[in-house]
């Protein structure tokens, strides 16, 4: 890998490179939990020999030493014999493993949305080692981290121009845009890090003031202030190097590429492909307001995978360049699906990147809008309609009073800019947001009505893409200036575009009552409960009878209107979903963005229900360090006829099989399965065998899970997987091939002990995996049959 020595071992093949990470460096990280747990028993020996003065004990720092470090030091070793990297022609391999695991992730070239190279101080400046970090379109499972590896700028580089003969441009003809960090938002951030630094150190010294009120010794009084001396130290040096760090931080965006430089004794360069990035926000605090600073996030394809380039002078320029960028990279694919060149006409390198780039995603292949065509506009929301969002409110007058304010601030402050390119949201008043969407990697849309929308004619709409956390959306818009069709056009959903197809759905009160069969169950013996209680202490437990009665009757309305209003269309290039009573939605999605389909049989009926799974997911609620609970964007039909065939039918359309117009016909199901693959029921019954010793009750439920893994089964079909099973309830989930952006696959140690180990499938724009082949005998055979079809599938 251009001259320098990376102490591989043989080759797999003439395609294919493998690396080691060096020992030492890998070792030690995963020891030094166990030495800091030796250090902390050593010193509280030590404090007990001294103030005790029980020496004796001091004999058990060299045993819990060696009982501490021994174990360690082995795990860690085996560790090292299972840890290495390939790098394919196509993909790459990353396998790793433990005392009683075994694992291997591959990751497909054409997936990679993020790499960065880390280079640790001290280990990088002796013994020039360091981590390759590749990310992808699908979940932080996915990732590949090359660690500890000899010469990585080599393999950085080796990623780079494996992704360009894939696709990518990553040529860097030409720089849009190049900023650091200010040194004044530098000290800002450095100021309110030190706040926290301070509150914790006054509360060290306030529990040290207590101590010294306690003790006598000066030894005492002397550890005591040296410990205070230490930390404060550390806290000062630590800031210094914080501030180093970010004034020496660089972000450049190129016409095809987005690059940055980290750190200040740990050096990090990192980049991200035009392609990949799917949208760019700004954030300003009041501070920040007042200061001139800027922080920009941009979201590379994929959950999770929003990274920030903070305390910027110019971020509204970084964000400018950001999203002309991203319009380049649109235009591109507009013109490689719209008119490629023929082979052998024009320039044969741009001809070879146009069909390169055409055929490196599914989403890459929608009809964009020209930019000349493209609606544009500046909407604002509908004032009236936002403060009477607040009504339920006014009987507390207080609450409601700051509620409408809020909703006049939001309302008055926002603007969202429909371009030709991307749309935007902006707001602005104390603090500042701004973000924008690209058109190519929006994944579905979804319009919001209510009565209050069909009063004062307005409408709500939901952008969903597959790299932000939270859709952008554009609230109580009036409909007289917004252009719901040429919108959708802009979004990849063609506008007037024929129903060819619609899945027949009813409601009945057989088929309800046999969907809610154990909730009646429950709720019959609820009122039996209440007859035996009234017969045992009077009338009284009877007045609960009518309305323990009246919950089925008003559930069963409810799904009875809910249905009726429900419809599930097909197009020749989307699916269209409208479901809901008084709050109602309509939802569009392409084809080529749907990654996963479920379907759960209603028993003794040919109906039940349909869900589908889309690129992307919103967080609904966030935590102090960002995380927070994720759900992936979907839309879902219940009541539908022949729900049996509906996975293998819409499967069949999104694979090309069958037109939209034949998607309610019936369809034999397929029959080129390659494997069938069933679970152990080992595994799963050894766990809840051993939680029953400590509740009993749980074992009451080991025949039921028996029943349940012995009816699934897992289907490798020649385009796609399948998980069938279900006692009384049949459920289908099939992801197709051409969906998948990562594989894994895993043997713990409970799969070590029975034989059978795990396939996991990801997808692209999730945080969890999609399907996960759980404790199959042959995960080997049907991670190899999965591997070698999927990557020939887009």
């Amino acid at each position: 890998m251009r001259g320098i020595e990376l102490r591989q071992e043989a080759s797999v093949d003439a395609e294919t490179r493998e690396f080691r990470p060096k020992k030492t460096a890998f070792i030690i990280p995963r020891i030094t939990a166990a030495l800091v747990l030796i250090g902390l028993v050593s010193l509280t020996l030590v404090i007990v020999a001294l103030f005790a003065e029980l020496y004796a004990v001091l004999v058990l720092i060299p045993l819990v030493a060696l009982g501490v470090l021994l174990p360690a030091v082995y795990a860690a070793n085996i560790a090292f014999t299972k840890e290495r990297y390939e790098i394919h022609s196509d993909h790459l391999v990353c396998h790793r493993g433990g005392l009683l695991s075994d694992g291997r992730t591959e990751l497909d070239i054409r997936n990679i949305t993020h790499v960065r190279l880390r280079l640790p101080w001290l280990r990088h400046r002796f013994f020039k080692i360091g981590d390759v970090r590749i990310e992808s379109a699908g979940s932080a499972a996915s990732e590949i981290t090359f660690q500890s590896i000899i010469g990585p700028e080599a393999v950085y580089e080796e990623v780079q121009e494996l992704m360009r003969r894939h696709g990518f441009s990553l040529k860097r003809t030409q720089v849009l845009h190049q900023e650091s960090p200010t040194a004044l938002g530098a000290l800002v951030d450095i100021v309110q890090t030190a706040f926290g630094a301070g509150f914790s150190l006054l509360i060290m010294a306030g529990v040290g003031l207590g101590a010294l009120e306690e003790m006598d010794s000066l030894l005492s009084v002397g550890l005591i202030g040296l410990f205070a001396l230490g930390s404060l130290v550390s806290a000062i040096g630590g800031l210094g190097v914080r501030y180093l760090d970010l004034t020496r931080r660089t972000y450049t965006v190129h016409d095809d590429a987005v690059d940055y430089t980290e750190g200040f004794l740990t050096r990090d360069n990192a980049f991200i492909p035009y392609e990949n990035i799917a949208d760019a926000s700004v954030k300003r605090t009041p501070v920040d307001q007042v200061l001139g600073l800027y922080d920009v996030n941009v979201s590379c394809q994929g959950s999770g995978s929003e990274i920030a380039f903070r305390r910027l002078s110019r971020g509204e320029e970084l964000r400018t360049a950001i999203v002309s960028l991203v319009a380049n990279a649109s235009q591109t694919a507009r013109l490689a699906v719209e008119a490629p060149a023929a082979p052998g006409e024009g320039d044969p390198e741009a001809s070879k990147e146009a069909a390169s780039q055409a055929s490196a995603s599914p989403r890459s292949q929608r009809k964009l809008v020209d930019p000349d065509q493209a609606w544009t506009a500046e909407l604002r929301m509908n004032l009236t309609r936002a403060i009477a969002s607040t009504v339920l409110g006014l009987p507390f007058l207080p609450i409601w009073v700051v509620a409408v304010v809020g909703v006049f601030i939001r309302a008055t402050r926002t603007i969202f800019t429909v371009g030709p390119n991307s749309i935007s949201s902006a707001y602005t008043f104390i603090g500042s947001k701004q973000m924008d969407f690209a058109y190519d990697k929006v994944t579905g849309v979804q319009i919001d009505r209510n009565p209050l929308d069909d009063f004062f004619e307005t409408v709500s709409v939901q952008i969903w893409s597959i790299g932000s956390s939270q859709p952008l959306t554009l609230p109580h818009i009036s409909t007289d200036t917004m252009d719901l069709p040429a919108l959708l056009r802009q979004c990849g959903i063609p506008s007037a575009a024929p129903v060819l197809g619609e899945l027949e759905q009813s409601f009945g009160p057989k088929v309800w009552a046999i969907q809610n069969v154990f909730v009646l169950i429950l709720l019959l013996v609820m009122t039996l409960g209440l007859g035996g209680a009234a017969s045992a202490f009077g009338p009284l437990p009877l007045l609960l009878v009518p309305i323990i009665a009246v919950l089925p009757a008003i559930a069963a309305v409810t799904a009875k209107f809910r249905t009726d209003r429900q419809r599930i269309t097909f197009h020749s290039e989307h699916l269209e979903a409208q479901t809901g009573i008084v709050f109602r939605q309509h939802i569009h999605v392409r084809y080529d963005n749907i990654k996963k389909v479920e379907s759960t049989q209603i028993p003794l009926t040919d109906q039940g229900m349909f869900k589908v799974y889309v690129a992307g997911e919103r967080q609904v609620q966030q935590q102090q360090n960002g995380a927070g609970v994720k759900l992936p964007y979907s839309l879902s039909g219940a009541y539908i006829h022949g729900i049996s065939a509906k996975v293998d039918a819409l499967d069949a359309l999104m694979l090309g099989r069958i037109e939209a117009s034949e998607i309610c016909g019936t369809h034999p199901q397929n029959e080129d399965v390659v494997s069938v693959s069933k679970p152990s029921l080992a595994n799963e019954l050894v766990i809840m065998v051993l939680v029953g010793l400590l509740m009993p009750p749980i074992w009451l439920f080991v025949p039921i899970r028996a029943w349940q893994l012995k009816v699934r089964r897992y289907e490798v079909e020649s385009d796609r997987v399948v998980m069938r099973g279900g006692i009384f309830f049949k459920g289908v989930t099939s992801v197709l091939f051409n969906r998948i952006d990562s594989l894994q696959q895993n043997q713990g140690a409970l799969g070590k002990m029975f034989g059978n180990g795990q396939v996991t499938i990801l997808t692209a724009g999730s945080s969890a995996p999609d399907l996960s082949i759980a404790n199959i005998p042959d995960y080997q055979a049907v991670y190899a049959t999965i591997r070698a079809s999927y990557g020939k599938a887009v």
